[in-house]
């Protein structure tokens, strides 16, 4: 499977999963509607400029920068786990 097309389809995983954590916040926790649109109004606007530059970059700069975004995550998680303790 092509690298931009897999990523296509983990971000709609992703969406799709995030519904169930919004439905809760949503019904058990104060939900802040503004900074929720505001992030909304973000995503759309990141997602639109990111297919626009997808569309013009090179797969193994695609490539790459995935890897690094990966990269800088796990690093980020691991570093959360570590302080939680």
């Amino acid at each position: 499977m092509p690298l931009k097309i897999a990523i296509g389809t983990s971000l709609g995983a992703v969406f799709i999963n995030s519904i169930a954590g919004l439905i809760g916040k949503v019904i058990f926790i104060e939900f802040d509607y503004i900074n929720a649109i505001l992030v909304g109004i973000g995503g759309i606007l990141g997602s639109r400029i990111g297919t626009y530059l997808n569309k013009k970059t090179k797969s193994i700069i695609v490539k790459y920068t995935f890897a690094l975004v990966m990269a800088v995550t796990l690093i980020r998680v691991i570093i959360d786990i570590f302080n939680y303790f």
